[in-house]
């Protein structure tokens, strides 16, 4: 009976080192995405925080710019003939002005919100690269887990057959020993049927004596007998017949004792025939009790054999266990950081498309306010070229009522452009609205009433022509 073949020991050890090795792999990518993840909030985080700032910061430069014309506006109404006496031109160069401020904070917007979409996509492109290297470790993990099962598999099937063996061995040590106590006991019963047959011979062999003494003794008496007898048939006619039957009766006693000397010899020979045969039944009782032994001591020694070969597989295959209960460990977690990864990936990639639709926006805005911008410089060069052309000519009035019209329309369409524009900004920073990778605190509506301009003059006070 042979032992089951052994562990594959040196194939389970390169499955562990492979399996430390994915580990340390995986701590790496870990650490490089745990890395890109706070280096990228704090980036993305700088260029939001600029673009809401600036947003912000023009967001009141217009809605100031926009009160100050709506306010000229009015104030201008209560003018007597001002269409020919009100001077715009400090106005309009005050727009302009204001309106740079406006474009410069939005282009600022601009350019902090395409770094940002710069910054959001080069994290996404590295976060896919981390997903990609912990994705070939979780299908090198597969294949070590698959192939540590089929270790672990023929262990389990080895120990098995051990155990399996280990009872069979066990299960025929029971059957040795019991046909042990069996031919113990039948040497037993026979020696003791051997005592009693031993203890008969003397017996036999004094009833022998004594028969022969008898035989011996009646020897004699036959021939005293046998005169007897002589006598008694010479003498039977006188004793008409009486002598031959004490002659006869002589002859009969002296048969008879012969004949029992005979038989107690037989008998005698009987029972030491019985014991030679008992000596050969329990030698070889005990010549098959001594090789039962033997092979019980041998199954003792395959037991030992078989219980340190299980217990040693045991261990190993608790230690097999163990490393299939690792990999599963690493695999978890090769799951959890695929699976944050990729949640990370979909985060900034949402935030891209927010911050495409709010760079939109502002793009837009800002086209708006630099058409203004280009038609208030214009607007002002107009007026710089018709300040110069008048002079005292006759028809000045009119041609002022007529640009004083132009200047006032431009201002009316600049103060709804600015509105409009203002309207778009909670659209850029909706209220309430988080970014999933950030979580920031979004722009709220509420606050550009309360913050205070300083950056921005207010709009020169109403001015004349001077003649």
């Amino acid at each position: 009976m042979q032992f089951p073949r052994p562990y594959d020991r040196d194939s389970m050890d390169s499955i562990s080192s492979n399996v430390r090795r994915v580990q340390t792999d995986l701590h790496s990518s870990r650490r490089l995405l745990s890395t890109l993840e706070n280096n990228g909030k704090k980036e993305l985080t700088t260029e939001v925080s600029s673009m809401r700032d600036a947003i912000k910061a023009g967001d009141n430069k217009l809605l100031h710019a926009s009160s100050q014309v709506r306010s000229y506006l009015l104030q201008i109404e209560n003018v007597p003939k001002a269409d020919t006496t009100v001077d715009m031109k400090p106005q309009i160069v005050w727009m302009h002005k204001t309106l740079d401020g406006v474009v410069s904070s939005f282009g600022e917007a601009q350019g902090a919100a395409g770094r940002a979409l710069r910054s959001t996509a080069e994290y996404s492109y590295r976060v896919l690269d981390v997903g990609q290297d912990v994705e070939k470790n979780r299908e090198k993990l597969s294949d070590y887990q698959r192939q540590a099962r089929v270790l672990a598999d023929q262990a389990s099937t080895s120990l098995r057959t051990s155990e399996s063996l280990l009872q069979e061995a066990r299960e025929q040590i029971r059957q040795k020993e019991a046909e042990i106590r069996r031919k113990t006991s039948e040497v037993a019963a026979k020696r003791n049927r051997k005592r009693e047959l031993e203890s008969q011979i003397p017996k036999k062999e004094a009833e022998i004596r004594e028969a022969e003494r008898l035989r011996q003794s009646k020897k004699d008496d036959a021939a005293v007998a046998a005169t007897a007898g002589l006598i008694g048939i010479l003498a039977a006619p006188f004793t008409f017949g009486l002598s031959l039957g004490v002659t006869a009766a002589s002859a009969g006693v002296v048969g008879y004792k012969i004949s029992r000397a005979d038989d107690l010899k037989a008998e005698a020979n009987a029972l030491r025939s019985q014991i030679s045969n008992l000596n050969s039944e329990i030698a070889q009782s005990e010549r098959d009790a001594a090789s039962l032994e033997r092979e019980k001591t041998e199954l003792q020694v395959r037991i030992r054999g078989y219980e340190s070969e299980i217990s040693s597989r045991q261990t190993k295959n608790r230690e097999y266990q163990k490393q299939i209960t690792e990999a599963t460990k690493v695999g978890s977690e090769i799951k959890e950081l695929d699976s944050h990864a990729q949640s990370t990936a979909a985060n900034v990639n949402e935030d891209n498309r927010q911050l495409q639709k709010w760079k939109q926006t502002l793009d837009k805005c800002n086209e708006l306010i630099q058409a203004k911008n280009l038609e208030v410089e214009t607007q002002a060069g107009v007026m710089e070229r018709f300040g110069r052309m008048l002079g005292g000519r006759v028809g000045t009035n009119m041609k002022r009522s007529r640009e004083f019209k132009r200047q006032k329309e431009v201002m009316e369409e600049l103060a709804q452009t600015l509105e409009e524009i203002h309207s778009q900004v909670p659209m850029l920073l909706p209220q309430g609205e988080k970014m999933k990778f950030l979580d920031s605190v979004s722009y709220s509506n509420k606050s550009k009433a309360t913050v205070r301009v300083t950056e921005v003059d207010d709009m020169p006070a109403v001015s004349f022509h001077v003649n």
